[in-house]
């Protein structure tokens, strides 16, 4: 099901619960309810403080005991749809290729988890997580579960981690698990552009 018609699914059944709810200014009291949830909240007041152009240094772990493959990026973000999304477009290189890629993130205010989507031209997966934060949002911890384009068939675990450094840089790093074991695939370190 696509995302308008489980909105429009979404919008029928509450119509039909407030149908039959009892009582005078019950239905508004619970579209006032869902309405407000449907708003952009303070966590999406902490992604927009995100908003700029940042130089990214990139380290890729290949393989254990061995240093990591360095590149750079530049990446963009800017807040879309009414500030409920922040949307980051991505440019660099992956194992001396060009690499492009497009990332939104949000926080779903009905279900208290940050939520993400990331897609790029070097791979036809999309990526899906779902993060919680301990801290409002400095440090945020995504968790999914992809393909394994090496073994086909195989899903993985996966991992990432947001963590604030200060109001102009962050760290952003990727994780998988495999045979029990966590293995740090990626570490982006983004410094805003002045």
């Amino acid at each position: 099901m696509n995302r308008f018609a489980l909105v429009y699914v979404c919008a029928l059944i509450l119509g039909i619960m407030f149908k039959g709810m009892a009582g005078e200014g019950a239905p508004d009291a619970a579209m006032a309810a869902a309405m407000e949830k449907m708003k952009p909240g303070k966590e999406h007041e902490g992604l927009k403080k995100l908003e700029g152009v940042y130089d990214v240094a990139v380290k890729m772990f290949m393989e254990a005991g061995k240093p990591p493959v360095e590149s750079k990026g530049a990446a963009e973000f800017k807040m879309t749809m009414n500030g409920r999304w922040l949307k980051q477009e991505y440019k660099g290189e992956m194992m001396g290729q060009p690499f492009t890629g497009t990332g939104y993130d949000g926080y779903d205010r009905v279900t208290g988890k940050y939520v993400g989507v990331w897609m790029d031209d070097f791979s036809t997966q999309m990526m899906h997580s779902v993060g919680t934060s301990k801290d409002g949002g400095k440090t945020i911890e995504y968790t999914g579960e992809q393909g394994d384009c090496m073994q086909e068939g195989k899903i993985v675990k996966t991992k990432q981690v947001h963590k604030t450094v200060s109001d102009d840089q962050f760290i952003f790093e990727m994780y998988h698990t495999a045979d029990g074991k966590e293995i740090k695939d990626m570490e982006l370190v983004y410094t805003r552009k002045k």
